[in-house]
């Protein structure tokens, strides 16, 4: 059964919301129309013409890429194949969707740096440079000591957006005790009752409190669910561009780089040796990182893979002592297909997931 894109937008802006992106990326539903459905999606590093002649091919309805196909405001929608336009139009023309997840995806906890950190056998420990230090709540609320009932709420609050906590989802504390009351509607009442309940906690974004009280009104058998909302002043929901993290038991350079090559199918990558000899803290951006040396270096990484290093940059690092890895642009961006097609497919089996078999990195060496 086709897929609504609706309900497809909606569990990718749940991963990584749009307002995570950087203020100058473009990233959401680009070109088409989130009423339709589709039963095939292409995905891809970015639109080009073989890609969208793929998507043709193949029947999607729906292209999703890393980079925007549209970046700067447009003020004309030209045909010509020169013009800035000419595969906005001709996708628009096939009735091909274009969706793009850029630097929400990168930014994102179980994001894009996540997935490469999940490759290379690095456990994270915090973001690389701070993006947005976001405010958090605490929601509380209790409810009938009933299995089905505990369901039914805490599964309405994770959908809502409670439960989010750095790189982890559905995370709630539950306890169990006595609740008294006593019924004003009921003159005969003469003392406090006690019943069994559950009591279930759950962190939430400022932005989400609204849709995870509703949520909870909706759910709850009680006629005034008993709510309690906390501002966390000193917890934080903390964001941000690249990773820092450390591996298991440190490697030597010559280990991390045949690691990575083979890890991202390169053959081969370009190394500014800062002298290093063992390999335990490692800085991680995909895509275009190299002038993030310096917040590399702060951080204490022995080790920073990235692409897109500049001759400057690389100068610097060599000088204080940092190793940088250029993988490329491409070849850090390029398993973006994989991890999509692994959030696509864990949340919607049934549709038709390909990614794209033309795209290559522009840069040869020769």
């Amino acid at each position: 059964m086709p897929l609504s894109l609706k309900s497809l937008f909606s569990h990718l802006e749940s991963i990584a919301p749009l307002e995570l992106a950087e203020s100058w990326d473009n990233c959401g539903l680009l070109i088409g129309d989130d009423n339709q459905r589709v039963g095939t999606i292409l995905l891809a590093l970015e639109l080009t013409p073989a890609v969208l002649d793929e998507a043709t091919r193949c029947g999607a309805g729906l292209v999703i890429t890393h980079h925007p196909v549209l970046m700067k405001p447009v003020k004309k929608l030209l045909t010509s194949p020169s013009s800035e336009t000419a595969l906005a139009t001709e996708a628009l023309r096939r009735g091909i969707q274009v969706y793009c997840a850029h630097t929400n995806i990168d930014i994102a906890w179980g994001g894009l740096n996540d997935y490469l950190c999940q490759l290379l056998h690095i456990k994270v420990q915090s973001p690389l440079v701070m993006e947005n230090v976001d405010e958090l709540y605490k929601v509380i609320v209790c409810l009938p000591r009933d299995e089905d009932a505990l369901e039914s709420i805490s599964q309405a609050m994770y959908k809502a957006g409670a439960g989010v906590l750095g790189p982890f989802t559905h995370r709630a504390f539950i306890s169990e005790g006595r609740a008294t009351y006593k019924n004003l509607d009921d003159h005969r009442a003469k003392m406090n009752e006690e019943c069994s309940e559950f009591r279930l906690e759950a962190t939430v974004h400022v932005n989400d409190v609204e849709n995870v009280t509703n949520a909870i009104y909706m759910t709850h058998p009680y006629h005034t669910p008993p709510i309690d909302l906390i501002p966390l002043k000193t917890g934080r929901a903390s964001v941000g561009l690249g990773r820092i993290g450390s591996f298991e038991q440190p490697k030597t350079l010559p280990e991390l780089v045949e690691q990575l090559k083979k890890t991202l199918g390169l053959t081969h990558v370009s190394v500014a040796n800062g002298g290093a000899e063992q390999i335990s803290q490692v800085a991680v951006v995909t895509g275009s990182g190299g002038s993030l040396v310096k917040q590399a270096s702060k951080a204490g990484a022995d080790v920073y893979i990235t692409g897109d290093l500049k001759y400057h940059d690389a100068i610097w690092a060599i000088e204080n002592g940092l190793t940088v890895i250029d993988c490329g642009h491409f070849g850090t961006e390029r398993i973006f297909s994989d991890l999509m097609e692994k959030i696509i497919c864990d949340a919607f089996p049934t549709v038709t997931v390909v990614k794209s078999s033309c795209e290559a990195n522009p840069l040869q060496v020769w």
